[in-house]
């Protein structure tokens, strides 16, 4: 009955979004809360555009996969992202039950096949914000029953960049202006560049060599 409670748990995470499900940091002996040394790993672009899709590769596995008897993943996506479906990367057993598209804040994952099921790899896609907000992290942990209480693998994190912000050209001036954002316009900008420019041409004006003694006058 415990057993089918926590898979009951777990497609509950997966079909409501898992709003209430919370990533935990487990100080202490891994042989206490991962004794099957449960396996998950991660990876993703080095960069995202705002509003545009992106592919998240999952990889679960276990050590010792021996007396499993229900296992999820939870996923910490960033705040205004949404999930957009499941990708086409599949190796072993995949989730059986997955979010629903357009879930948001946290995934839940769960597999009603347990035996033989891993390690296994399986990708989805998340569709970043409209707006983006810099570096952006997802965080996931697995759990997993075998005959006792609810074990956890370690979390995994990572992390991606804004791609405007990493493509964004350095500019001596700030480059707002015309849409209401601080900063001088780019007109503005030429005209102070031009200005100091003037400066510096002046300032060497004002010291020319002597050729006959090599002083400046």
């Amino acid at each position: 009955m415990k057993y089918a409670a926590l898979f009951v748990t777990f497609a509950a995470l997966a079909m409501a979004g898992a709003a209430d499900a919370q990533i935990l940091e487990l100080p202490g002996d891994p042989n206490e809360y991962n004794p099957n040394g449960m396996l998950l790993s991660h990876a993703v672009p080095g960069s995202y555009t705002s509003g545009e899709r992106l592919e998240v590769v999952v990889q679960v596995d276990f050590v010792d996969r021996d007396g499993l008897t229900a296992v999820g993943v939870i996923e910490q996506i960033p705040h205004g992202w949404t999930f957009d479906g499941m990708g086409n990367l599949s190796t072993g057993v995949t989730p059986n039950i997955v979010p629903q598209v357009g879930a948001s804040d946290v995934l839940g994952f769960a597999w009603i096949t347990v035996q033989g099921a891993f390690p296994s790899r399986f990708s989805y896609f998340l569709r970043a914000a409209e707006k983006g907000h810099g570096a952006a992290s997802i965080v996931g942990q697995g759990q997993y029953r075998t005959y006792g209480g609810e074990l956890y693998s370690d979390v995994d994190t990572v992390v991606m960049q804004d791609k405007v912000e990493e493509d964004k050209p350095w500019c001596l001036f700030s480059c707002g202006g015309g849409t209401g954002e601080a900063g001088a316009s780019s007109g503005d900008a030429v005209m102070v560049l031009l200005a100091v420019i003037g400066l510096l041409v002046w300032q060497g004006s004002r010291f020319r060599c002597n050729p006959v003694d090599g002083r400046n006058e």
